[in-house]
């Protein structure tokens, strides 16, 4: 799963979780070789660990941790389940860029990004707004990477009440996107 994530990582976004065999960083992806090699990557001529081997490079699975997993809800015709990672991004890593599975690239910090996603800038499903939600709350206490956090499974539903229909989240993720409201907008939201 883990090597997964890192595959998916460097072809989506052109960053490496790996370091040389000897623990020095990589730097320089941006080349005409290191584009080869992610489209032989993402076309599956090679695997991953071709990769990492014709590099002399090792897999960094502590600049990744699993963080939660998210399962589409019944009502759903197509059903996903999907894991979602924090990672450690090598910022010394000059890239080539995103993917064409991607429209644009920025760096964003988690307020930024729930902010971008509340203004309509941005456009974020409910697993990717609430696992931001989370981060938020994990980075003022230094968890992201810190303490063991059983990574949790969540599998939205429906509810109804006199204002129509909507998606069930856990109590916690609500209670979450309420403190995160009022900390970065100062009062609730109208």
């Amino acid at each position: 799963m883990i090597a997964a994530a890192v595959r998916e990582t460097f072809e989506e976004s052109g960053y490496l979780l790996a370091s040389h065999t000897d623990g020095t960083p990589v730097t320089n992806l941006a080349s005409d070789e290191w584009r080869s090699d992610r489209e032989e990557l993402t076309d599956r001529r090679i695997s991953l660990a071709e990769l990492l081997h014709r590099r002399d490079l090792m897999l960094r699975s502590d600049w990744i941790r699993w963080w939660s997993t998210w399962i589409t809800p019944d009502f759903e015709p197509r059903r996903y389940h999907t894991w979602f990672f924090a990672a450690r991004c090598p910022v010394e890593q000059r890239v080539l860029g995103v993917s064409g599975e991607s429209t644009h690239e920025r760096w964003l910090t988690v307020d930024q990004a729930l902010r971008s996603a509340d203004s309509g800038e941005v456009r974020l499903l409910p697993p990717q707004y609430c696992t931001f939600l989370e981060l938020r709350e994990a980075e003022k206490t230094g968890d992201v990477f810190g303490a063991q956090q059983t990574p949790r499974t969540y599998c939205p539903g429906l509810a109804s009440d006199r204002e129509g229909t909507y998606l069930a989240l856990p109590d916690e993720l609500v209670e979450l996107g309420l403190r995160a409201e009022r900390e970065m907008y100062g009062a609730t939201q109208g």
